[in-house]
């Protein structure tokens, strides 16, 4: 398992991916498969920058990797807005411009995605991809 904790600064997103990419090699995952997840965890801590912490960027964001049972699981809890997942819309991929597929590329990529919003403040997103 590994563990980061940052601000919800977007200045931080070369280390979160460099992370992720490491994490995925040493996990087996080389290539595509793993540039897609790294996109997907990107975006997903870009949402949570953009509409849990409305661009502030001193909102704090907990981050866990961790790889069981044939699954690698990615959790990210922020203390921002809580998210409801019945909210999230994509917008029509003909609309070509850019922002709005985070969430569609999250569920596209990742295997599961669980949005916990049970604590007082923020959410914990959490993402699964079997192996």
């Amino acid at each position: 398992m590994l563990q980061l904790s940052f601000k919800s600064d977007a200045k931080y997103l070369r280390i979160i991916r460099a992370s992720v990419k490491s994490f995925l090699e040493i996990s087996g995952y080389k290539g595509k498969d793993a540039m897609m997840i790294v996109l997907a965890v990107d975006e997903a801590i870009c949402n949570i920058i953009r509409h849990g912490y409305n661009e502030r960027t001193d909102g704090i964001i907990n981050f866990e990797m961790s790889e069981s049972e044939g699954k690698l699981y990615f959790r990210l809890r922020d203390y921002g807005k809580k998210s409801d997942p019945k909210d999230f819309k994509s917008r029509k991929l003909d609309n070509v411009r850019p922002g709005g597929l985070g969430v569609f590329l999250m569920q596209k990529i990742m295997d599961e995605i669980d949005y916990d919003t049970s604590n007082s403040t923020g959410t914990l997103l959490t993402m699964v991809k079997k192996k």
